[in-house]
């Protein structure tokens, strides 16, 4: 392997430049790709100066030889092996291969039928079955893979990288010394299997992550410049600390060239647990791969084995499966020897025994046999085009070739072939980098070996030195930087193309890389010497300085000055504190700094200042007499307040010089005012007059008042006046500011008087005006004294609040006075309401006396009172009146006339009454009478006062109208309410001839029924008329009622008539027994249900008196009694004698007393047929629908049978909690039965212990049976299958029920409705065992 290599390296040092491991752009052979398989039958261009040719017929033969047979070879494999074999399909290229495959599964197996050739067909067979052994067990250790971005694949694998193919393999390693920063070599070698590749070596100090990412960025920018499409990054077991640089590298490659070459990168590890490592960080990173082809794909490449070797001797003496011969190679330029080659491809020719048919650039395959001295399978008789050499050349030719010859070795699944060296220079480097390329694009696990035989006889294309590889050249350095500085770059253009000047011209690039801390200098040309950037760098990178400052004078300095960084244009400022910029111009920068911080120093001096007001107006005057921004005064209160300057210290001491002239030029000035007002100023000195009072103005002036108030007489004299005082005093600087002072003192402060005359004396003397006083001075804005004499009363305070305290006691005063006032209103309709008017307004509250002055157009009202309560009642009463309007409504119809004048006042007086309004008529009809009765909804209350009647007006128009007057919403709501009242209005008659059923009494209950919004009149007219009148609604209501009345009278009727049919009363006369009338009938059997004993009745125009319980009728007068009886029509009574009255209620339940024989009957029955239960309660079914249908029933049957047959039994039914509800409403019906071993029916038990085991308890453990009455009539023996009695032998019809024995029946079985009748609910506790 040592001379395989060592050729290889001469050859490529003697090219000049590095051989680009990739596919020619002219070339048709392209990496697969698993979309389409037309795709991938496209990859290989049918043209060219050699293609593959087709084998001939089966009649061709080598010398007449048989043709090959072909044959189908079956691959058994398992279902999850089928799956991978599909999965497969799209990675391999079939379009190549000699066979035909096909698969399909069969059960839980699968089967692979391969079809051609029997030699191809065997060896595909072997071969897709190592495959799949060899990928199967693969798939699980390799995983899944990353998609850093769209274009690129990443996939980790654990082993050793050295049997990769790749177009570049990265191996990373590290130095010891850090300073050096990290280094990227690259050189052209072969790999172990022979396959050329482009090796990258990086050293990087350990534990720089940046150094590292930085140096694995370069190499995959240099592998993405040579074009290739796959790299390999081998990890060894230290560099486990370069995981995360390489997971940055690629992360910032894959997002930052948006196109490149690069398809795949596949990170190496021997160790399992670094491989783990990276998969967790990538895992954070970027998203798993979707495609399974292309996993596949990069798994099947890591599985070929494929070695090519170069070796010297004799074609001939090769043992692979495959010869490659040249046929004419009569081109200048090809120098090889004759005696074996052409002897060769002569005996293969004359074996073919077709050579005619061989054309330029095609590929004749012949059998292994037909040269039986030969160790191999087939010969490859390859035409060359001579045309085609001299224009494209030997190296292109032989790629061609190799290619075309390896389509075939792969398709026909041989394992080895042998290619013969022809011609010298690049011939090797081509064919060897076309081996490559295609088992990178088209990974197998059958090809096992590819030679390139140098012939003997010809001279060697190179010497065989040691040397394995090219000589190492520089690909790029990185270099760790401070951040500051890496900021600085970054930020800074001019720099950067000063750095890129100086290392352009060693050959170098320049890049910063503030994130990772490095810079980076990537190789873009040849560099004559590899280290030479580093003296480029250097000569720029010292001419600039990174200094940090920590003097914090120099600092704020700076800050308070940022513009001292504008003076030199290369220095920069970061964080404060930080500074980078060239070296020249950071001294002068820092000297500068040093002395504005030195001409910043400050002084500070305190003094008191007393008094504080007048150091603010000094304070104010000097900041403005002295505008020097370095210098200020400050002002804090205390005890003593004090005044601090501030600044340079000959600025200060003139500030100090001036404020003390300024305070020796105050001035004072006495303000007059009188006791009152100094009283007044006094006691608000803490709040209102403070020294400060003027300069909270805006006036620079301090108010000065004595310290105590007791020094000065305050006192004042009723007739004499005001005395003025002394005390009061302003100070300041200027004159006319003092005056404006003492001005606005004098007229914020004001004093007047208010004289009480004798006649409201009475007025001052109340709580009214204690509390009116106590009032005005709550606030302290003002101070109120009064004399003793009552005869005056001082006001003192603020010039606004005096006014407005003098104001308020003189109006206090004012309306404290008696006054009489007469108001007049000029509008006749309020005239007209008159006293109605006074109850509408409701003026009893206002205070005043007010009456009412006759008059026809006016309204004239007098007022007396205190003026203050004529005031707000003349205004209240004149707004009242203002308020209201009038309004009409048209009255149409005599009808709607005659029932506002009649029933319908009381509803015109509810709305003037309920809306405050006078409501009139004007107009009205006159009325034919009262009527028979009206109604007003409700009755009235007790205590309710007799409505008045409406007042109707004279001298009306023509056409009736209905006048409101009152505040214009209530005359709205009545006008409205009226309104909607007319819409409503109705007058219905009814004409009947039952009316005369309805009394007058009943007639009046109907109209003063509560079911009425509005009053109803009922009016009875001859003819048997009735008119109703009112709201439509009510109409219909009444109208209702009367039609119900009368349907009523009808139903009562035929209920007495349908009674008559059932219940027949009879008295006994002379010709027998005689019924009486149906209504008589009617009032006897009510009487008679409703457990009346007597009754009276209307008997032969004369009264009776009927003893029920007796039966017996005696008729006034005449004192003999008269028989009577109460005939049924039906066969039995509808209700039993002995059940309780039943209301209009249809079902009731009856507790039975424990004491009564009727309880004792059931009790006795049911205990002796199931002893050891115990009974809580029984209960009577009054049911009345059920008791009549069962009796009609009983009739029928019994009429049915023969006589002397037992038709009724009292059984036994147990029932469930919930079911006893519905049994007795509805009784027990066909429709709940239940499959049974005697029939589909209701089963009975003659036995109540049968019927206990049936009785499901209940949450509290009670259980239900009921007695039951069933008609059994005639029965015979039951089976499981009947659901109806059978037919009787003799043609009599159906037996009415069936048993379990005919002997001795225990069980009866029932099949149709209506034949029994629950008549005892029993309640009942207790277990007992199962009866068979």
């Amino acid at each position: 392997m040592g001379p395989v290599l060592a050729v290889w390296g001469r050859l490529s040092s003697k090219l000049g430049a590095p051989v680009a491991f990739r596919g020619r752009a002219g070339r048709c052979l392209q990496p697969p790709t698993s979309d389409t398989k037309a795709g991938e039958r496209a990859k290989l261009c049918p043209e060219g100066p050699v293609a593959r040719t087709e084998p001939r017929p089966p009649d061709w033969g080598p010398r007449g030889a048989p043709p090959e047979a072909r044959c189908t070879e079956t691959l058994f494999i398992t279902l999850p092996e089928m799956d991978l074999w599909e999965q497969l399909l799209g990675v391999l290229a079939p379009s190549l291969w000699q066979v035909m495959a096909s698969g399909h599964c069969q059960g839980d197996a699968g089967t692979l039928a391969l079809s051609g050739p029997q030699e191809a067909a065997l060896a595909a067979k072997v071969a897709i079955s190592e495959l799949l052994i060899l990928v199967g067990r693969a798939v699980p250790s390799v995983g899944w893979f990353f998609r850093p971005c769209p274009e690129l694949s990443l996939f980790l694998r654990e082993g050793d990288g050295a049997g990769l193919r790749a177009g570049a393999v990265v191996r990373l390693g590290s130095k010891s010394d850090p300073a050096s920063g990290a280094s990227v070599v690259t050189w052209r070698a072969l790999s172990q299997r022979g396959a050329p590749h482009a090796h990258l070596e990086v050293c990087s100090p350990p534990g720089s992550v940046g150094l590292a990412a930085g140096a694995v960025l370069q190499t995959l920018e240099a592998a993405a410049r040579l074009q290739v499409t796959s790299v390999a990054i081998c990890v060894d077991s230290e560099g486990a600390w370069l995981l995360e640089a390489v997971a940055e590298a690629i992360d910032t490659f894959a997002w930052g060239r948006p196109t490149h070459p690069l398809s795949s990168i596949s990170v190496v590890a021997a160790d399992g647990a670094l491989v783990a490592t990276f998969h967790r960080a990538c895992a954070k990173r970027w998203p798993l791969g979707e495609s399974r082809q292309e996993l596949l794909g990069n798994v099947l490449r890591a599985q070929e084995r494929v070695c090519t070797q170069v070796v010297s001797g004799s074609l001939a003496s090769q043992k692979t499966d495959v010869l490659v011969l040249p046929v004419a190679l009569e081109t200048d330029g090809l120098e090889w020897c004759p005696q074996e080659v052409w002897a060769l491809a002569e005996r293969a020719l004359g074996a073919a025994g077709h050579s005619g048919e061989l054309q330029p650039g095609q590929v004749l395959t012949v059998p292994g046999m037909a040269l039986p001295d030969l160790h191999c399978k087939a010969l490859y008789l390859v035409h060359l085009d001579g045309e085609a050499l001299q224009q494209q050349g030997a190296p292109e030719v032989m790629r061609q070739m190799v290619q075309s010859c390896l389509c075939s070795v792969y398709g026909a699944f041989l394992e080895s072939v042998s290619f013969p060296l022809l011609g010298a220079g690049q011939t090797l480097p081509a064919m060897l980098e076309e081996i490559s390329c295609f088992l990178e694009h088209h990974p197998n696990t059958w090809m096992k070996l590819v030679q390139i035989v140098h012939p003997l006889g010809l001279p060697a294309p190179c010497p065989v030195a040691e040397e394995p590889s090219t000589p190492a050249e520089a690909v790029g350095f990185c270099w760790p930087e401070q951040p500051l500085f890496l900021r600085y770059v970054d930020e800074s253009p001019a720099v950067q193309r000063e750095f890129k000047r100086c290392l352009e011209e060693v050959g170098y690039g320049f890049r910063a890389c503030p994130h990772w801390g490095i810079l980076t200098f990537p190789a873009v040309a040849s560099p004559e010497e590899p280290c030479g950037w580093e003296a480029a760098f250097r000569s720029v990178r010292q001419r600039y300085v990174v200094h940090h400052e920590g003097q914090e004078d120099l600092l704020e300095a700076l800050a308070a000055e940022p513009s001292l960084v504008e003076e030199f244009g290369s220095i920069r400022v970061y964080d404060g504190e930080d500074f980078v910029g060239l070296a020249r111009e950071m001294a002068p920068f820092l000297r500068r700094l040093a002395v504005r911080a030195f001409q910043r120093q400050l002084v500070s001096r305190e003094y008191p200042a007393e008094p504080l007001p007048r150091w603010v107006i000094v304070k104010d005057v000097a900041e403005k007499e002295l505008p020097v921004p370095d210098v200020s005064m400050e002002l804090q209160q205390g005890a003593p307040a004090i005044i601090t300057f501030r600044g340079p210290r000959q600025q200060v001491a003139k500030a100090e010089s001036r404020c003390q002239q300024l305070l020796r030029a105050f001035r004072v000035l006495s303000v007059p005012v009188s006791p009152l007002q100094a009283l007044f100023i006094q006691e608000h000195r803490e709040d209102v007059f403070t020294p400060s009072f003027f300069l909270d103005r805006g006036i620079a002036a301090v108010l000065e008042l004595p310290t105590a108030a007791s020094g000065t007489e305050l006192a004042w004299d009723l007739h004499a006046g005001l005395v003025p005082s002394e005390g009061v005093s302003v100070a300041g600087l200027e004159q006319e500011k003092l005056q404006h002072a003492a001005e606005l003192l004098r007229g914020l402060v004001s004093c007047q008087t208010v004289p009480i005359e004798g006649a409201v004396h009475w007025a001052t003397q109340g709580q009214e005006w204690a509390e009116l006083l106590a009032g005005l001075g709550t606030r302290r804005d003002v101070a109120l004294h009064c004399a003793a004499s009552r005869e005056q009363l001082v006001v003192v305070g603020f010039q606004p609040y005096v006014a407005q305290a003098e104001a308020a006691v003189r109006e206090y005063l004012k309306s404290n006075s008696l006054a009489e006032e007469r108001l007049d209103v000029p509008r006749p309709e309020l005239a007209d309401a008159g006293a109605e008017l006074l109850r509408l307004m409701d003026w009893e509250h206002l205070q005043v006396a007010i009456q009412l002055h006759p008059n026809t157009r006016v309204l004239s009202l007098r007022l007396q009172g205190l003026l203050r309560h004529l005031r707000l009642a003349r205004r209240a009463i004149k707004a009242d009146l203002d308020s209201l309007v009038l309004g009409t409504v048209p009255i149409r119809g005599r009808a709607l006339g005659e029932y506002l004048c009649g029933e319908g006042a009381t509803l015109l007086q509810d709305l003037a009454r309920q809306l405050r309004c006078v409501v009139s008529l004007r107009g009205a009809p006159p009325t034919n009478g009262p009527s028979s009765t009206c109604g007003q909804g409700a009755a009235p209350q007790a205590s309710e006062a007799p409505r008045k009647p409406l007042k109707v007006q004279a001298g009306a128009p023509k056409a009736p109208e209905l006048r409101v007057l009152g505040r214009e919403p209530d005359v709205g709501r009545v006008k409205a309410a009226v309104a909607s009242f007319v819409a409503q209005f109705h007058d219905e008659s009814i004409c009947n001839m039952e009316l005369v059923a309805i009394g007058t009494q009943a007639l009046r209950e109907l109209g003063q029924a509560s079911l009425y919004q509005f009053p109803i009149s009922l009016r009875r007219l001859p003819g048997n008329v009735l008119r109703v009148r009112g709201a439509w609604d009510d109409v219909a209501k009444a109208v209702a009622a009367v039609h119900a009345r009368i349907q009523a009278a009808q139903r009562q009727r035929a209920e007495a008539e349908v009674l008559y049919g059932l219940v027949k009363w009879q008295h006994l006369a002379l010709a027998g027994w005689r019924p009486f009338s149906v209504a008589t009938n009617q009032r006897l059997e009510t009487a008679y249900t409703s457990g009346e004993r007597r009754v009276e009745i209307k008997w032969d125009e004369q009264r009776a008196e009927i003893d029920l319980l007796k039966a017996v009728a005696v008729v006034r007068g005449t004192g003999a009694p008269i028989r009577l009886r109460r005939e049924i029509c039906l066969w039995d009574r509808c209700l039993a004698p002995h059940w309780e009255p039943m209301d209009e209620s249809l079902v009731r339940l009856v507790e039975l007393g424990k004491g009564s024989d009727e309880y004792r009957e059931v009790a006795e029955g049911f205990k002796r047929t199931a002893p050891g239960y115990r009974i809580l309660n029984i209960q009577r079914v009054q049911n009345r629908v059920l008791w009549v249908s069962y009796c009609w029933q009983r009739r029928w049957m019994e009429e049915k049978n023969p006589p002397g047959e037992l038709n009724e039994r009292l059984l036994y039914h147990g029932t469930w909690p919930e079911n006893r509800r519905s049994i007795q409403e509805i009784g027990l019906r066909i429709t709940c039965r239940k499959v049974g071993i005697y029939g589909q029916g209701l089963y009975f038990a003659v036995e109540a212990a049968r019927s206990a085991n049936y009785a499901k308890p209940d949450a509290h453990g009670r259980r239900f049976m009921f007695q039951v009455r069933v008609l059994t009539g005639q029965f015979t023996q039951g089976k499981e299958n009947m659901v109806l009695p059978p037919e009787k032998p003799d043609g009599g019809g159906r037996y009415d029920s069936v048993v379990n024995v005919l002997s001795r029946p225990s069980i009866f079985v029932t099949f149709f409705d209506d034949l029994t009748y629950p008549e005892y609910l029993i309640t009942f506790q207790g277990t007992r065992p199962p009866l068979d």
